[in-house]
């Protein structure tokens, strides 16, 4: 159970946790899964783009918690929360691991033969790169960027025709369900034992 400094239960009350990660991704899952086994069990969750805009929310006082993947067993360490681990005070409530199975994700009308173009982060392009070289050696894969940064956010424009079908994204399979898009090809890391550790922190 976690206990505030004055000795309640962070169950008491619905707490705002901030996730680095859209609506879909593997901070939500890694959320959904643990947060109530570490005494989060009412919360609301908000998405941010980057882990240095979660801890820009978390000192200003806007979220209560705020919870990042930091490390994974194929890519090592995430460089983008690393950075920003090294530029703040805080504390850590929990860490958790949660299993990574990137899939393939695309609009409903269009199949994977079909796709010209992969969009998702960066982070995720190093845990399956020798997979999309042998599977799409013909698709354009790029690095999000702006305001696709997030596969969640690459996946909210197919789903409203902002990109050509003809483009996927890469990311947790929990995504296509949110956006009404379906899983062309699941286990795409090139590891069948990719974990990450996700950190919470106040």
């Amino acid at each position: 159970m976690v206990l505030t400094k004055d000795g309640r239960s962070e169950c008491e009350e619905s707490r705002i946790v901030g996730i680095q990660g859209g609506l879909g991704s593997f901070n939500h899952q890694a959320a959904d899964e643990w947060l109530p086994s570490v005494g989060v069990s009412r919360y609301e969750l908000r998405y941010f783009d980057s882990t240095a805009a979660l801890f820009r929310s978390l000192h200003a006082g806007e979220i209560d918690f705020g919870q990042f993947a930091i490390f994974n067993t194929s890519a090592g360490f995430y460089a983008e929360s690393l950075e920003a681990v090294s530029q703040n005070v805080f504390e850590v409530v929990a860490n958790y691991r949660i299993p990574i199975v990137h899939c393939l994700i695309h609009h409903a009308d269009s199949q994977p033969q079909e796709l010209r173009t992969i969009i998702t982060h960066k982070e995720v392009l190093k845990q399956c790169k020798n997979n999309l070289m042998i599977k799409y050696p013909s698709v354009t894969i790029e690095v999000g960027t702006g305001e696709l940064t997030e596969p969640a956010s690459v996946a909210a424009a197919i789903a409203a025709s902002k990109l050509g079908r003809d483009v996927a994204t890469l990311s947790c399979g929990r995504l296509a369900k949110e956006f009404g898009l379906v899983i062309g090809e699941s286990g795409l890391q090139d590891s069948d034992n990719n974990e990450s550790t996700f950190l919470l922190v106040r």
